[in-house]
C-alpha cells in the first residue's frame, strides 16, 4: 500500500529561484502518492506590494539571468518585456493542486 504525502509548495510567481526550482517539482510529481499543491504567494501581492520599476527590473532581470545559469532555465524576452518591464502586471494568487 503506498502511503500518500501532501506537499504544500508556497510561492512568489515573480522570483526566479522559484522558477529555476520547477525541474525539481517535476520530479517530485513522478513519485507515487505525492499530492503537490502550489500556492502563489509573495514579493508582488497584498497590501505591502510595490509596482514594478525600471530598476527593479533591471535588478531582477540581471538575477534572473545568474539563476538561468545555474539552473538551465530560460528567462524569454517575453518574459522581461511583458512581465518585468511592462510595469502593469498583477498576479491574483489562488491555490492549485495537482495529481
Amino acid at each position: 500500500m503506498t502511503k500518500t504525502i501532501y506537499l504544500t509548495y508556497l510561492f512568489d510567481p515573480l522570483c526566479g529561484w522559484c522558477y529555476g526550482a520547477s525541474p525539481a517539482l517535476e520530479g517530485l510529481l513522478q513519485q507515487d502518492g505525492l499530492v503537490l499543491t502550489i500556492i502563489p504567494t509573495g514579493l508582488f501581492a497584498g497590501p505591502g506590494a510595490f509596482p514594478m520599476n525600471a530598476g527593479f527590473a533591471a535588478h531582477a532581470w540581471e538575477a534572473d539571468q545568474r539563476i538561468a545559469k545555474l539552473t538551465g532555465q530560460v528567462f524569454s524576452e517575453d518574459y522581461r518585456r511583458n512581465v518585468l518591464e511592462s510595469g502593469t502586471g498583477r498576479w491574483i494568487p489562488a491555490p492549485l493542486r495537482w495529481r
